[in-house]
């Protein structure tokens, strides 16, 4: 299967910096609120206002944490190949038939995107899967677990970038 790295990376930078915008704001709104008159302790067991602050500054880190992952995901080397390796598109097809498309990465593990008509979940190389997937070519086989019940699933496809 033949698929558009700038297509992917393009799908894949929408959606971070959709969740980088929805981050900003919520720590916008956690700073008025850890600013707001109304944040000032009262007595001494108020601390509405001391808990808004820690609140501002969770989200703020946050904000920071999703900036560097937008880099990322703008930079991401999509790879093509026999072998897995971090920036492959991997399709997986469980003993239970069903098919699953997993993109390894450094970050952003569980991400997921659609693109092309598939749900893609993006695992990072050192997740249980990750590390099961590395160094494997075309019909190997790798053990998941699903709700608790071991699966085995096999590599049916190793996608190749364009362009």
């Amino acid at each position: 299967m033949r698929v558009s790295a700038a297509k992917l990376r393009a799908c894949l930078v929408e959606l971070v910096a959709d969740r980088l915008a929805l981050a900003q704001r919520a720590a916008e709104e956690a700073k008025a609120a850890a600013t707001d008159a109304e944040s000032t302790a009262e007595t001494k067991w108020d601390t509405f206002g001391l808990e808004n602050s820690y609140l501002a500054h969770g989200q703020a880190a946050r904000v920071e944490q999703m900036k560097e992952d937008l880099q990322y995901v703008k930079s991401l080397i999509l790879v093509s190949g026999d072998e897995v390796r971090s920036g492959a598109l991997v399709e997986l097809e469980l003993d239970t038939g069903v098919v699953s498309w997993f993109l390894l990465a450094e970050r952003l593990g569980g991400l997921q995107c659609q693109f092309d008509g598939k749900d893609i979940t993006l695992v990072t190389t050192q997740s249980p899967i990750g590390k099961q997937l590395i160094g494997k070519r075309l019909d190997d086989e790798i053990r998941l677990m699903r709700k608790g019940v071991e699966h085995h699933a096999a590599i049916i496809e190793i996608a190749h970038f364009i362009d």
